[in-house]
């Protein structure tokens, strides 16, 4: 029935109270259709954040903090071992906190490692130059997925890479290159990669790997200093300490513990999955989730980082503590 129908025949006063009823039904109608829409919405998000995948984001669409009142819909309480303080990824190694005795961090002769990337001729892609070299599991198979795509990118084999002259958290190498070899001329002076327009590859995607370059600025304004040394934190920090431009360890470890806790932790995403990542003081209760699989590294400090990867449901609680 049209409108024009519904009001024919009637008087003046008749056909306001029957047009402000029209309007009355219209209105009702719309404001239903408002609420059932917010209602959907607020239905998907409490959903997301059952899962544990709410992911707040910043004014410029940055995903960037995840925060709760309290401790979030499925984390539970749960001990360190004392030692995990001291393990992991993410241990500030320095002079004032050298690597702990206690560390369960294992390592590997990466002169040794079977899964280094070939050439089509079968000769490796880089050299390990230092017999001695070592690594954690966890950066050698990072080095060696990094310098197999590098090389696919470049068919370069020239690089020179060894543990940093005085580390012993197996978690910083140094990478130099062979300046003039080649089959005819086997030339081996070595330079560091910093500055050569090949290796920018490796500056520009480390963190994609899992590494973070030590490049300190130098106040001359000559050749930055450990400019050639890189240090794996796993592929979640780093990605978090580019989008944050923090530089060095130091101060992202700082920025964890100023910044985030169980109930306000960062929130990024990777091509792992989408991570929460805090703090909690060593002298704390901890919180972990019960949904999701989470690593933990100590800080070699005071406290440890909990990474916790919301895009993953938890296959064995008991195995999602181990250091990373």
């Amino acid at each position: 029935m049209k409108l024009s129908d519904l009001l024919q025949g009637s008087n003046a006063a008749d056909k306001k109270k029957k047009l402000i009823a029209v309007y009355a039904i219209i209105v009702t109608m719309v404001m239903l259709v408002v609420l059932i829409v917010a209602l959907c919405v607020t239905s998907i998000v409490l959903k997301g954040k059952d899962n544990g995948e709410d992911l707040s984001t910043d004014s410029a669409g940055n995903e960037d903090e995840d925060s709760y009142t309290g401790i979030p819909s499925g984390y539970v309480e749960t001990t360190f071992d004392a030692s995990q303080l001291y393990s992991g990824s993410l241990i500030l190694v320095n002079e004032t906190y050298p690597v702990n005795a206690s560390s369960t961090n294992t390592y590997i002769l990466l002169q040794n490692y079977s899964d280094r990337p070939k050439t089509a001729e079968g000769s490796n892609t880089y050299t390990v130059d230092v017999k001695e070299s070592k690594a954690t599991p966890e950066a050698a198979k990072a080095l060696n997925d990094m310098l197999r795509d590098y090389y696919k990118q470049n068919k370069d084999d020239n690089l020179v890479v060894h543990s940093a002259d005085g580390d012993s958290s197996g978690m910083v190498l140094e990478f130099k290159y062979f300046v003039n070899y080649t089959a005819e001329n086997q030339n081996l002076t070595k330079a560091g990669i910093y500055g050569v327009t090949k290796y920018n590859w490796i500056y520009e995607n480390a963190y994609k790997y899992g590494f973070i370059n030590l490049a300190v600025a130098s106040a001359d304004g000559s050749d930055p200093k450990d400019a050639n040394l890189f240090r794996y934190v796993g592929v979640a920090h780093a990605t978090a300490m580019k989008q944050k431009k923090l530089t060095t360890l130091e101060s992202y470890l700082n920025y964890l513990k100023a910044d985030t806790s169980v109930s306000k932790a960062m929130a990024i995403s990777t091509a792992e999955g989408k991570m929460r990542i805090y703090y909690c003081a060593a002298d704390a209760t901890a919180y972990v989730s019960e949904k999701n699989e989470y690593t933990v590294s100590g800080n070699n400090v005071d406290g440890y980082i909990i990474t916790v990867n919301t895009s993953v449901q938890a296959k064995d609680t008991a195995d999602t503590t181990q250091a990373q």
